[in-house]
């Protein structure tokens, strides 16, 4: 099964079986354990270890500590040539799109908050927070800000999954593109456990503005996305690269997709 004549190193030619045994393994199937597979393939553990380690690396395994290794489930995908809902991007990988509801109140608008959606320092905004999941996966923790005056009388009740498409079909107004800024950060004990994922493993945190199609903003979104299960798409055309007048606009407008569906 393995060349020891060859120049590639063995740890290398145990990477490649096992990727082509995962093509024919579900997510989250679990793998024979390392003692097991020394044996099989006649090296030491240390060399089965470097193998797996390098696929949790690149996200294709995952491990539980005291449990084992894992097939992790495809990465839900974003790209960046359209302004799609969160819904969306999970339907697309074939996963039931779920939304925990944490809250749905109106609060007086944070001063950050009013300078980005154009708003007197005396206005009220909805902030509606919920966990987006994939199944049972949880992918990302979402917290939308929405102008009042935009979506006036909008409950909690009113929205099914997507909030997109709750507000396409009660006020028939919808952002069509959006500003967006991603940062890694490290989770925290309270991210991760609403992430289900360790304490201290990276994560992306986004924040949006959303604009309809006459460019007024109506939502300020603040996301944590679990970086296990998402992954960003960028499409680069020569004309995307001309610049604008505005650096700044130029910079922003790069958007992928709606968290807040």
């Amino acid at each position: 099964m393995l060349n020891r004549n060859n120049e590639i190193p063995l740890y290398h030619q145990i990477k490649t079986i096992l990727l082509s045994r995962l093509s024919t393994m579900k997510a989250d199937e679990q793998l024979p354990g390392e003692l097991i597979m020394a044996e099989e393939f006649n090296v030491s553990r240390g060399t089965v270890k470097q193998a797996v380690m390098e696929l949790v690396n690149e996200g294709v395994l995952y491990r539980i500590q005291g449990k084992g290794t894992f097939v992790s489930p495809p990465k839900i995908k974003r790209s960046f040539n359209r302004l799609p809902t969160f819904t969306d991007d999970v339907r697309r990988l074939g996963y039931k799109p779920e939304s925990v509801k944490f809250s749905f109140n109106l609060i007086k608008s944070p001063n950050y908050i009013s300078n980005y959606l154009n708003l007197s320092s005396e206005s009220n905004v909805i902030k509606y927070k919920r966990l987006v999941k994939a199944g049972t996966k949880p992918v990302a923790l979402v917290t939308s800000y929405l102008r009042l005056d935009i979506y006036p009388d909008l409950n909690i009740a009113d929205i099914d999954v997507s909030l997109y498409e709750t507000l396409e079909k009660k006020y028939g107004k919808v952002p069509v593109r959006a500003n967006d800024m991603y940062t890694p950060i490290n989770a925290d004990i309270d991210l991760a456990r609403t992430l289900g994922i360790e304490e201290g493993k990276a994560i992306l945190y986004s924040e949006r503005i959303s604009y309809l199609e006459n460019d007024i903003p109506v939502e300020f979104v603040e996301s944590y996305i679990s970086g296990d299960r998402f992954s960003l798409t960028i499409k680069i055309s020569p004309k995307d690269l001309k610049r604008s007048e505005n650096e700044d606009e130029q910079y922003t407008s790069v958007g992928f997709g709606d968290f807040s569906g």
